[in-house]
């Protein structure tokens, strides 16, 4: 009977995960109702799940804000980036399968295709922020090599996610509102830690003077001995980092002559 009643049994250590996914869940609405705050919101709730679920972290909340503070500035752009693409994508597949013919049935399939990607992507970047020191585009880039790699735990984190989605628009089980989508990054978490762990430890081999766990970074040899593909993206990412730094430059001076 004591041992029902022992907060270290499994059952109990579970739910106790679930109660700090719904408070992590009811700040991640809070802190996304602003809508431009949607990534950073997001990116700490990854922050402080992945934390928890693992059994890292001092405090889930703290943890949350602590991650929310930190990537406020990259998450507000990724987060507004995800949106719009996310957005523009779902109006092409339903635009263009409005239309008849040939050509525009292989632009919709075309569309589907890169809707699917996207999908996969979206699986791992928040959390590659969360976790990771790497700029927006390598971020993108990091997370297509990842969910295409790891294509078995990708297609398990969308089936969670559809799930959750299903029981509570389909089913109408309204009361899963609670927990939402801090159940989805909750179980996602599980899958995460797992997956990123191999990164993680070679990130740690490369530097073993880097003893902060918030400035991992996937080393860039694991992408680009893997695939000639994942080079061709690396270099347009650093072409593209490049016109924005410049870009930022020409903000800069012109703010400066104002």
């Amino acid at each position: 009977m004591s041992k029902i009643f022992d907060m270290n049994n499994p059952v109990w250590q579970f739910i106790g995960k679930l109660v700090d996914a719904t408070v992590l869940n009811i700040c991640w609405l809070v802190c996304s109702l602003p809508i431009v705050t949607f990534g950073a919101s997001t990116t700490a709730l990854y922050y402080a799940l992945m934390k928890d679920t693992a059994d890292e972290g001092s405090h889930y909340v703290k943890d949350f804000f602590k991650s929310f503070k930190q990537n406020l500035k990259q998450g507000v752009g990724l987060g507004l980036l995800v949106l719009v693409v996310g957005g523009l994508l779902f109006f092409a597949v339903r635009f263009y399968g409005s239309l008849d013919g040939t050509f525009w049935g292989v632009v919709r399939g075309i569309s589907i295709a890169c809707l699917m990607l996207y999908t996969f992507m979206i699986q791992y970047v928040f959390a590659l922020l969360a976790r990771f020191d790497n700029k927006t585009i390598k971020l993108i880039v990091n997370s297509f090599f990842l969910s295409i790699r790891h294509l078995g735990w990708t297609v398990l984190m969308i089936f969670i996610l559809a799930a959750v989605i299903f029981v509570i628009f389909f089913v109408q089980f309204y009361p899963l509102l609670i927990i939402g989508y801090g159940l989805v990054v909750y179980l996602d978490s599980y899958v995460l830690n797992h997956v990123l762990k191999p990164y993680i430890d070679a990130a740690n081999g490369v530097d073993d003077t880097n003893n902060d766990p918030d400035a991992w970074e996937i080393p860039d040899e694991e992408i680009s001995d893997e695939t000639p593909v994942i080079e061709a993206f690396d270099e347009a990412a650093d072409a593209a980092e490049e016109v924005i730094d410049a870009a930022e430059e020409v903000v800069d001076k012109a703010e400066d002559a104002e």
